[in-house]
């Protein structure tokens, strides 16, 4: 199981998601913006009944937004050298 990136709400993000999937699943996402994570979470509520709260959304939200999203995907990709 992939370690999640260190960041306020990482704990929430754990606890919300391996009830159902490994963590494998959020590490390996495209950079994600605030509304595309925001559509992710609600449709693991609604359509996989995965119990998550309100607040624990928006926590969940704005914690991967911040460390998987497009600039911090960018920021990764500028330090990783491709491999040949």
């Amino acid at each position: 199981m992939a370690q999640l990136k260190p960041g306020e709400g990482v704990e929430v993000v754990r606890a919300g998601c391996i009830a159902c999937h490994s963590t494998d699943y959020i590490v390996r996402q495209p950079g994600r913006d605030a509304q595309q994570w925001e559509t992710e979470v609600k449709k693991m509520i609604t359509v996989f009944g995965a119990p998550i709260s309100e607040s624990d959304a928006k926590v969940m939200v704005k914690y991967l937004a911040a460390t998987y999203g497009p600039a911090a995907n960018q920021a990764t990709r500028k330090r990783k050298p491709l491999a040949h």
